[in-house]
Order: structure tokens, then sequence, then C-alpha cells
């Protein structure tokens, strides 16, 4: 089920963030912004529903290492832009923008194992290869390029697509022959992977952290100092560790059949489906908690309720009670966006 969500989730990120027309990145600032005739993004239509739909509850320490890797991909390109905007003579774009092996060293210690009992000597350690399955996801749906030097595309590059393409990343072996191994082979140079400013990662940055459109005499999407931080953001939901965690849980333990949160997926379905089949936008407790108890979850329920307020990303859950009911019921109210996650998913299942 993640890698279903993450194949959506690819098709929904172009649709959303690139032109069909220009075959470009739209432009910061929000659907009801436009630049030479080119509206920006609409999150509404299908970003937000996906991730409500995919932010889910697992020990976050399973998912720490692609969040870790994935907001520090994000806050460096963000910084870089930043000074973009400060000082646009000034080509900040560089490997600082990016993620180095040294930078994977520095965080996670050599990538390959010394000889122990459980370890043969010179074996790729699981975090440089949980870090290898984010990246080579990344790159084969377009959102990281990777660089042998500060802007020069490693020529190597196309022949790692093509052997992800042909499922060569799931043999023995791949390691010496994939994105980290490229990333320590041209260290020295500038070798790193990028986010791809030129497939929406640059606009979903700014509408994150940038100003929003209509301030007088700042441009839409600015990351210069000065913008009031209270201002809503275009769009405020942090897409970017939504999609860490869900390939997080797509690789799970590694293989086929090892995916994490598969059941949270499944209960969330159930709900969604639920509303969908009836009133549109809500169930009735006691069927929430049965739907809980039927996947062995029934201890889930509850916490669910408590994430809905503490995280921002999560789809929001509130009790509503049934005016006139004796004995009193109440019915689980949920947000459209998350109903309209799943009522996404249908269409394309048709």
């Amino acid at each position: 089920m993640p890698l279903q969500e993450w194949n959506d989730f690819c098709i929904y990120w172009r649709e959303s963030m690139i032109d069909p027309v220009t075959d470009l990145s739209r432009p910061a600032g929000g659907s009801e912004h436009l630049v030479d005739g080119v509206r920006g993004v609409d999150y509404s239509a299908q970003l937000i529903p996906w991730c409500k739909g995919n932010s889910v509850s697992v020990d976050q320490n399973t998912l720490q290492l692609y969040r870790t890797l994935m907001s520090i991909l994000f806050e460096n390109y963000r910084i870089r832009w930043r000074w973009v905007d400060a000082r646009p003579k000034v080509n900040e774009i560089d490997s600082r923008a990016g993620l180095t092996a040294d930078d994977i060293t520095r965080m996670y210690g050599k990538h390959a194992t010394n000889r122990t009992r459980y370890h043969g000597a010179g074996e790729p350690t699981r975090n440089w290869t949980n870090a290898e399955f984010l990246f080579i996801y990344l790159l084969q749906g377009r959102h990281i390029r990777l660089y042998s030097s500060h802007n020069k595309i490693n020529s190597e590059e196309q022949r790692i697509i093509q052997d992800i393409e042909m499922g060569k990343h799931g043999e023995p072996g791949w390691m010496p022959n994939g994105i980290c191994a490229q990333l320590g082979r041209t260290s020295d140079s500038g070798g790193h992977i990028r986010l791809d400013g030129n497939y929406g990662w640059e606009t979903y940055i700014r509408d994150h952290y940038g100003a929003p459109s209509g301030i007088d005499g700042v441009i839409a999407g600015s990351l210069q100092s000065g913008v009031d931080s209270s201002l809503k953001r275009t769009m405020e939901y942090p897409l970017h560790i939504v999609l860490s965690e869900t390939l997080a849980r797509a690789h799970g333990h590694g293989g086929q059949g090892n995916e994490w949160g598969k059941n949270q997926s499944r209960i969330r379905r159930e709900i969604a489906d639920m509303a969908i089949g009836g009133d549109g936008d809500r169930i009735p407790l006691d069927d929430y908690y049965l739907i809980f108890a039927k996947h062995s979850a029934a201890h889930m329920a509850d916490s669910s309720f408590h994430r809905s307020v503490s995280d921002k990303s999560a789809a929001k859950y509130e009790l509503e009670e049934v005016v006139g009911s004796n004995p009193r019921r109440w019915n689980v109210l949920l947000e459209p966006e998350f109903v309209r996650w799943r009522e996404l998913r249908r269409e394309r299942e048709r």
C-alpha cells in the first residue's frame, strides 16, 4: 500500500506542480496567483488530500533516517534559495544546496561494515542501504538530480535510472554501482544529490516557507527576511516529511511484503469508504471503534483522535453528538481533505 501511495504521489505531483502547456514548474503563490498567464499550484486538489491520507502513526524511530535525510535535502535547498533572493547576482546554488557523502558519513558513520560475528567486512551498513532506497525512489521519480560536481550532472545518472527501471536495484551487489557509491566517488569534486527545482521543488519550498501572494512590494514566494512569519503560508503542510515517511513505510524491513503501517492504511481506507458510502463526511462513533477493533488495533482508536489535534498534517477527527438521539449517540466527523484522498484513489482504481 505505501508503494501504491508513492505512485499516486508521483502522478499528483506532476499534475499539480507542472504546467501542462509549458511543461515547466508553476510559479509560487498559489492557484489564484498568475505569472505570465500561468497559475500557481492548487495544493487542495490532490496534494493536501494525499498528505492527509498518508500521515500515519508509526514508531518514529523507524522513520527517523528517512525524515532526517529528506529534511536536510529540503533545508539545504531552501537556505541556498534564500541566499539567491538576497544576492540575485551571485550564484549560490551548488553542492551546499544538496546532500553529500560526507554529510551521510557524519550522521551515520562509514558506508561499509567491519568484520564482526554478524557481518562480513565491507558489507554496506543498514543506514546506508536505507539511504540508498530513499534516493533510488526520489531519483526515479525525478525529484532529485545526481551531480558529479557543484553544478554538473553526473554522467552515470541516466545509467542508474535505467538500471532502476530494469529492477537491478533489487539485486545483490547493487550498492557499489548505485547512488551512494557515486556520491563517494565524486566527494572531492563536489558530488551531491539535490532536489530538482525545475520539477516543482523550488515552487514548493517557496510556497511552504516563503511569502504568500498579495503582499505589497513582496514577490510571492520570496524567502527574504522581513516577511511577517505569522502570515498563513500558501502551502502549510509539510508534504516533504509525509513523503519521506511514506517511503520509509514502503521499505519497511526491506523486500516485498515487509511494508510498515499497512494495517493503519487499511483502517483509514475503511473509515473513508464508510463515510463515502453514507453521509459523505461522517461515520457513527461505534463503527469507528469497530473498524479499529476489526484490524486488531482497538488501542489506536483514541490515540488517533489525540494525534489529529497535535499533528497538523494528520487527518482530523471530531466528535459531534447526534441531535435528539436517545440514548445519546455520536458521529465522527472527517475533514473533506481526508475523504478526498480516498475518492482520488477510488477514481484511479476504476
